[in-house]
């Protein structure tokens, strides 16, 4: 599929820089392929929560305020031990 697209000049500076700079032969209209495809795969995987869990509106009541220093690493936490 053929599509047009336009690049701000100092992208299109960058990547014809880096074209030119790889011995492979590699095309622009490739390396642009390729980047398009990885930024797609990456909004794919972040984007893989399940309608449940997309759709919950947390528990009525419940709130976690971190200032109170709930999530504090520093404190030692005791160790329980099983035998």
């Amino acid at each position: 599929m053929n599509t047009s697209l336009y690049l701000p000049d100092e992208l299109a500076k960058r990547l014809d820089n880096y074209v030119k700079s790889i011995s492979s032969g590699t095309s622009k209209n490739k390396v642009i392929a390729l980047a398009l495809e990885e930024f797609l795969d990456r909004q794919d995987t972040e984007n893989r929560w399940s309608k449940a869990v997309m759709d919950w509106q947390g528990v009525e009541g419940f709130e976690l305020d971190r200032s109170e220093g709930l999530l504090d690493t520093d404190e030692e936490i005791p160790m329980k031990r099983t035998t």
